[in-house]
């Protein structure tokens, strides 16, 4: 029976891998190929105590699960571990196995014609959004820069805050400006950037808000 195509099956022992490399599973030492979850259920009557705790995973030649609990949980039998307890002993009896009986991949292998996982894109704070205006024949242009995201699959929806309410102006992928031409000089117009991802179809937090105004006289000019 056909549970899973071959990419998903790919997928989710990729995701159950980043589990055990930086995730919740993490706990204790294994040399190998490893993919598997934690889980916890709480033990909502004492404050920090645990149901269940457990760990499920799998290597290229092993799939096992180990559960740690009682019978019927009550206030005299609980638990105050966490799910690292099964993570570690699971990962010692892999150990154990491996060195004594059998022969491990040194990774998991794809199936054949499957893509691998894109790495996460993640988001990023920006609070150093600026706005600078300059006139030319056809009105004027308003530069909007920021400090973004060195990976450049992240996108930036470029939004206009006025007192018609907000409005989207445009979006650039891996790049930190946008310049929006053609803009009334005597009009008053707010700016703020947020952060897309693609990989989720979400927008993260909105940036500072920047207004574009049109400086009669420079900087320097004011400072003196």
């Amino acid at each position: 029976m056909k549970v899973y195509s071959p990419q998903t099956a790919w997928y989710l022992t990729r995701m159950l891998e980043a589990a055990i490399l930086d995730g919740t599973g993490s706990a204790g030492i294994y040399e190998g190929p490893l993919a598997g979850k934690t889980g916890t259920t709480s033990f909502e009557t004492v404050a920090g105590a645990n149901r269940d705790i457990w760990f499920a995973g799998f290597t290229p030649e092993l799939s096992g699960a180990i559960w740690m609990g009682y019978d019927r949980t009550d206030s005299e039998h609980y638990l105050t571990d966490g799910s690292s307890v099964p993570t570690k002993l699971f990962k010692n009896v892999l150990s154990s196995i491996y060195e004594e009986t059998l022969e491990k991949e040194l990774a998991f292998t794809p199936p054949s014609g499957v893509s691998d996982l894109e790495e996460p894109i993640r988001f990023v704070s920006i609070e150093d959004l600026t706005a600078d205006v300059s006139l030319g024949w056809r009105g004027a242009t308003v530069h909007l820069q920021w400090s973004g995201s060195h990976d450049e699959r992240l996108h930036y929806h470029i939004y206009e805050k006025s007192e018609d309410g907000i409005t989207k102006k445009g979006e650039v992928v891996g790049s930190h400006e946008f310049k929006l031409t053609g803009q009334n000089i005597f009009s008053q117009s707010y700016y703020v950037v947020i952060p897309f991802n693609p990989q989720i179809d979400r927008e993260g937090y909105p940036s500072n808000v920047v207004e574009a105004r049109l400086r009669l006289f420079s900087k320097d000019d004011q400072a003196s």
